[in-house]
């Protein structure tokens, strides 16, 4: 068990030691004959309660891809972040504009934020696990935090790298 540290001091809470687990997942996509194919992944997991998955960037970049292909738009989009939806019943994540494949179904239930089957959540594109993370969640604000840090530690951490 793995855990993280985070003190968001806007969010105007106490922070403290949070833990994600390895599980597998299903990730379902079109094979390249059309046929759907079940792989394997490894992911890791929140405890329960909390609502977030860190998926391999493979896998994030294959959801998004099978957004862009159904909107029409080009693959070279560039989007730090992709708007998905999670289904409670089946326990997976699709694209928000395709609810059919590719999808992403986890091992555990994660938390209802209405009395919808269905929660929004956000894929965050970075680091060397991509998040994805119900959306009106701590978990999706730390997430949404994070992913802003990378751009701004890269050019302070190359001038660091040096002394």
């Amino acid at each position: 068990m793995l855990a993280r540290f985070f003190a968001p001091a806007h969010i105007g809470r106490v922070a403290g030691a949070r833990a994600f687990h390895t599980a597998t997942a299903d990730f379902i996509n079109y094979g390249p004959d059309g046929a759907l194919v079940t792989s394997k992944v490894s992911i890791r997991i929140g405890d329960p309660g909390e609502a977030y998955v860190m998926i391999p960037p493979k896998v994030g970049r294959a959801l998004q891809a099978g957004s862009l292909l159904t909107n029409g738009s080009a693959l070279t989009n560039g989007s730090a972040k992709s708007a998905l939806s999670y289904f409670h019943d089946t326990q997976h994540f699709t694209h928000e504009s395709s609810p059919g494949y590719p999808r992403l179904v986890i091992p555990q239930q994660l938390p209802h934020q209405s009395a919808a089957n269905m929660s929004p959540a956000t894929l965050f594109l970075y680091g060397k696990l991509y998040t994805i993370a119900l959306n009106g969640t701590l978990d999706a604000e730390f997430a949404k935090l994070a992913s802003t840090v990378g751009p701004d530690l890269g050019p302070a951490l190359e001038k660091l790298k040096d002394m």
